[in-house]
């Protein structure tokens, strides 16, 4: 079942919204980034997300061969 989640970062600066199906499926990454951050992943196109504010604040962080891509705010640091 689709519902509308929210979020954003821990200072506020950033805020979404995204349509997610979780009932479609999750997965856990072994990744060294969402082993960290004990990450429970998702699937939602872009078209299921929209950033409500503080597109400013958002950098991206990729490593290795640069497929997957961490968001986080530049002004506090935590993910995003």
């Amino acid at each position: 079942m689709l519902k509308t989640y929210t979020g954003g970062c821990h200072c506020g600066a950033i805020r979404f919204e995204a349509d997610i199906d979780l009932a479609a499926g999750t997965w856990k990454c072994n990744c060294t980034i969402c082993a960290r951050n004990r990450l429970w992943s998702f699937e939602a196109g872009s078209h299921a997300v929209r950033l409500l504010a503080g597109a400013e604040y958002l950098q991206d962080y990729s490593f290795n061969d640069h497929v997957a891509h961490h968001y986080f705010c530049k002004r506090c640091g935590p993910s995003v």
